[in-house]
C-alpha cells in the first residue's frame, strides 16, 4: 500500500478483519443498519457501549488492552499507515466514550496535516465496516476533527440508530445537500434525535403534514433537558403543540392513547405555566385544542397515576373555584385563562372524568384501602375534585398506620381545632398522662417505631399549644432515642426558658454526650447555651 494514499478495501480487508478475524464484513453495524430491515442490532455490536455497561457490570474487558496496542505498533511488518490504522481502530474499540475534543485525540495519535485525508478515509472505512457500534461512534467522532465534504448517504444510514444519530446531526452541515433533500435527510436523523439535537431538528424542518404528525409524537422526556425546570423548558414543550397541529391533530377523530396520554403528561407540566400568559400567542394551540383534549380523555378508563396528573392540572388551572360537589363554598379566584363562563365550563368538563364509573371506583378502592400504593394520591384527588377535607382523610391514615402516615403531618398544622384534636389524639394512643407520672426522671426509655413516629409528629405540631405539647416533650427529652432529643429541643427553644420542664438542662446535657453527629450536635449546644446563658 503506498504511503500517504488510502485504499479503503485494502484497510478492510488486511486490517479490520485481521483485528476482528471472527467477524463477517456482511454483518458489520453499518451493513445491518444499510440493508433497512431492522435497527436492531446484535449483542456482539455492542461490545463496551453503553448499552452494554449497563447490561453488564462490572463492564466486560476491552477487546484490546492497551499493551495490545503498542505490541501492534511495535511488531506492525507493513506501511507505516497501516501501524497507524492498527493503532486508531485498536483505540477506538478499548473506548467506549471518548472525553476528549477531535483534534486533542488525532494530535496525540500523531496524526500530520498532510495525513489528514488518509485518516479520514480510515474513519470512513471504521465507519462502514467495524463491527462494534462503539468503534463507529467513535470514528464519526473523530470525523467531526477532519475537513471536507461527508456523504448524506452514509449520515442516512448511521442515523437509523440513536446510538449515531447525534453525531450524524453534527455532521450535517458537512454534506452539501440542500433544498428538500436536506430537509429530508434532517427529517431522517431527527426520528433518532432527543434533547436540545431534537429542539434544533423541530425548529429547522418545515412544518408540512407528515413533519406535524411525527413532531406531535414527540414525547416530553425527548423534547426537554433533563434536570431542568419547566420554565426553561417550555419553549421546546410549545413547539411540539405548535408545530404539531394538536388542535388538527385532535379535531380529525380518536388517537391513540400512547399519544393522548402523552398530551397528558405534557399538559400537566405547562399547566401552572398558562395561567401567567393568557395572552401569549404561544400558548395559543394549546389553549385552543384542551377542550378536544379533555372530550378525548372523557372517553378513555384512566389509571391512578393518570388520575392524579389530571387532578393535579386541574388544581393548577382552576383550584377549588367551580366543583361539581359545591364542598367549597369560598376558594380563591385563579387567573382566567379565557373569561369565567369559560373556565367554568372546561373546570367542569375535566371533573367530568372523574365521574366515569371505572375512573371513580379505582379512587374509591384506593381510598378505602390504607396500604394502597395509590391511597396518597387518592386523598389529594379527593381534596382537589370533590372537596373533601384532606385532615380528616390524612388522620384516619395516619392512625391506622402511624408509622407509615405520620411521616409527613403537616396537614395538622392548618389550624389550631386541628391541632388539638391531634395532640389529643397522640396523647391518648400513647397514653402520656400515665408515661408521665411513671417515667419522670427515669432514663432512658425505650419506645417502639410507630410510637417514636407519633412523638415526632405530635413534637412537631404543637409548639405553640405548650400546655398540650409539655407532657410529649417532658418524656421525649429523657428517652436514649436521638431524634427525640432533637425535636424535643427545637420545641424548649422557642418557648420562654420559665416554661421548661424540670432538669431539661441535666437531660439535654446527656443527649449531647450521647450524639455523634456534627449537626444535631450543634443544634443541641444551641439550645444549651440559651439555657446556661440565662443562668450564669
Amino acid at each position: 500500500m503506498r504511503e500517504g494514499k488510502l485504499d479503503r478495501a485494502a484497510v478492510l480487508r488486511e486490517f479490520l478483519l485481521r483485528q476482528n478475524s471472527a467477524a463477517d464484513p456482511s454483518r458489520s453495524v453499518y451493513a445491518i443498519l444499510a440493508d433497512g430491515k431492522s435497527s436492531r442490532l446484535p449483542e456482539s455490536a455492542m461490545l463496551n457501549t453503553h448499552y452494554d455497561i449497563w447490561r453488564r457490570h462490572p463492564p466486560l474487558e476491552p477487546a484490546l488492552a492497551a499493551k495490545n496496542i503498542e505490541l501492534m505498533m511495535q511488531s506492525a511488518t507493513r506501511s507505516s499507515f497501516e501501524s497507524r490504522a492498527a493503532v486508531v481502530y485498536g483505540y477506538l474499540t478499548l473506548r467506549y466514550w471518548i472525553p476528549e475534543e477531535p483534534a486533542k485525540i488525532t494530535d496525540r495519535m500523531r496524526i500530520s496535516e498532510d495525513q489528514q485525508e488518509e485518516m479520514k478515509g480510515l474513519f470512513l472505512a471504521i465507519v462502514q465496516g467495524a463491527p462494534h457500534m462503539v468503534a463507529v461512534r467513535n470514528a464519526l467522532y473523530l470525523l467531526i476533527g477532519t475537513d471536507g465534504e461527508i456523504e448524506p448517504a452514509m449520515l442516512e444510514v448511521v442515523a437509523r440508530h440513536a446510538y449515531f444519530a447525534d453525531l450524524a446531526y453534527d455532521l450535517l452541515p458537512r454534506t452539501s445537500t440542500t433544498g428538500v433533500a436536506r430537509d429530508e435527510l434532517l427529517f431522517c436523523i431527527a426520528r433518532n434525535l432527543s434533547d436540545w439535537r431534537l429542539n434544533a431538528a423541530i425548529d429547522a424542518l418545515p412544518q408540512t403534514e407528515e413533519v406535524s404528525q411525527w413532531v406531535i409524537t414527540q414525547t416530553f422526556s425527548k423534547v426537554t433537558q433533563w434536570g431542568y425546570p419547566i420554565e426553561d423548558n417550555i419553549g421546546s414543550v410549545l413547539a411540539v403543540i405548535n408545530k404539531g397541529r394538536l388542535h388538527k391533530t385532535l379535531s380529525a377523530g380518536r388517537i391513540d392513547d400512547g399519544l393522548l396520554f402523552q398530551l397528558l403528561d405534557i399538559y400537566e407540566q405547562i399547566a401552572e405555566l398558562v395561567l401567567f400568559a393568557p395572552d401569549d400567542e404561544e400558548y395559543e394551540e394549546a389553549r385552543l385544542s384542551f377542550p378536544l383534549f379533555v372530550a378525548q380523555l372523557a372517553e378513555r378508563d384512566l389509571n391512578m397515576e393518570q388520575l392524579y396528573s389530571l387532578a393535579s392540572m386541574h388544581n393548577d388551572l382552576f383550584g377549588l373555584q367551580y366543583l361539581i360537589s359545591g364542598a367549597v363554598k369560598e376558594a380563591d379566584p385563579y387567573p382566567l385563562i379565557w373569561d369565567v363562563e369559560q373556565d367554568r365550563r372546561a373546570s367542569i368538563s375535566l371533573q367530568e372524568v372523574f365521574l366515569h364509573p371505572h375512573n371513580a371506583r379505582l379512587i374509591q378502592v384506593a381510598l378505602a384501602d390504607i396500604d394502597s400504593p395509590h391511597h396518597d394520591d387518592a386523598i389529594d384527588i379527593a381534596t382537589w375534585i370533590n372537596g373533601a377535607d384532606e385532615f380528616e382523610l390524612r388522620f384516619a391514615a395516619a392512625k391506622s398506620q402511624p408509622g407509615k402516615w405520620l411521616e409527613y403531618s403537616w396537614y395538622a398544622h392548618e389550624s389550631k381545632e386541628n391541632k388539638r384534636r391531634f395532640l389529643a389524639w397522640g396523647a391518648e394512643t400513647l397514653r402520656i398522662d400515665e408515661r408521665a407520672a411513671a417515667a419522670f426522671g427515669q432514663f432512658p426509655q425505650q419506645f417502639t417505631e410507630a410510637e417514636v413516629a407519633i412523638f415526632r409528629a405530635m413534637l412537631s405540631t404543637g409548639h405553640e399549644l405548650k400546655s398540650e405539647t409539655l407532657p410529649f416533650v417532658k418524656i421525649a427529652i429523657e428517652s436514649d432515642d436521638s431524634g427525640l432529643n432533637r425535636d424535643a429541643a427545637r420545641a424548649l427553644d422557642v418557648w420562654p426558658l420559665a416554661d421548661w420542664p424540670k432538669n431539661a438542662h441535666r437531660h439535654l446535657l446527656a443527649a449531647l454526650e450521647r450524639e455523634t453527629w456534627e449537626t444535631p450536635r450543634k443544634e443541641l449546644s444551641a439550645v444549651i447555651a440559651r439555657w446556661e446563658n440565662a443562668n450564669d
